[in-house]
């Protein structure tokens, strides 16, 4: 799903031009007025910024999901301590490497279920 905000412009050095913000995102759920967001990662390079991806989810979950919103960020390599620690803080569930993903639906399916 790819999400924009007319409001938020950039400019664009490259094109010399003004451009609209989009985010794009893996999965949307709306469950029982609940707006559940997921981002997947899979390079090798997730770990090194994985705190840009939670604030991302975080403001995302926010904007579009209200008090209600959910985040979930997936990533098959596992999360540094202080990465998983800022997710919590920010209230991001996290599912992170090759053990956890064995048990994805499971996981996904109690997540959905809880409000």
């Amino acid at each position: 799903l790819k999400v924009t905000n007319p409001a938020l412009k950039f400019s664009a050095p490259e094109s010399n031009s003004v451009q609209t913000l989009a985010n794009e995102l893996d999965v949307v759920v709306l469950r029982d007025n609940t707006l559940y967001l997921i981002e997947c990662k899979a390079g090798k390079k997730f770990s090194d910024q994985a705190d840009n991806f939670t604030t991302k989810l975080d403001s995302l979950r926010d904007t579009l999901g209200g008090i209600k919103g959910k985040g979930l960020l997936i990533s098959q390599y596992a999360l540094n301590p202080s990465s998983e620690k800022r997710a919590h803080e920010y209230q991001i569930k996290t599912l992170s490497g090759s053990a956890a993903l064995k048990n994805l639906k499971p996981i996904l399916s109690e997540w959905l279920a809880c409000n």
